[in-house]
């Protein structure tokens, strides 16, 4: 550095390493305006406790959405309940960044 110049150091927020993984997936979003549907998507990367998706239906942050995972080396998708931490346009998609909701889900 420069003598005056300034290094800016942030701190990483994930408690978890996020792997990178391409894979296509599927998310429902539901609000009062809106019934639940399904939303492709693609994952970027992952970790147990959230995801980076890329999609073309903008979510607001605080929004909730289930995310259904395929498992590997299994045809079956689990669903996953996820936050919608923040959103970022980029060249026309929307990437989300999700924090997983722990707990269980029940099944009607």
């Amino acid at each position: 550095l420069s003598p005056g110049e300034e290094m800016i150091v942030t701190k990483e927020k994930r408690s978890y390493q996020r792997r990178e993984v391409f894979r296509h997936v599927t998310y429902e979003a539901s609000s009062p305006a809106q019934k639940t549907n399904a939303i492709d998507a693609d994952i970027q990367n992952i970790s147990t406790g959230g995801a980076c998706i890329v999609t073309g239906k903008a979510q607001d942050p605080g929004s909730v959405v289930m995310l259904m995972r395929p498992l590997k080396h299994i045809n079956l998708m689990v669903p996953s309940l996820a936050e919608v931490m923040w959103a970022v346009r980029v060249d026309g998609e929307f990437r989300l960044g999700l924090q997983f909701i722990p707990g269980r889900i029940k099944m009607r």
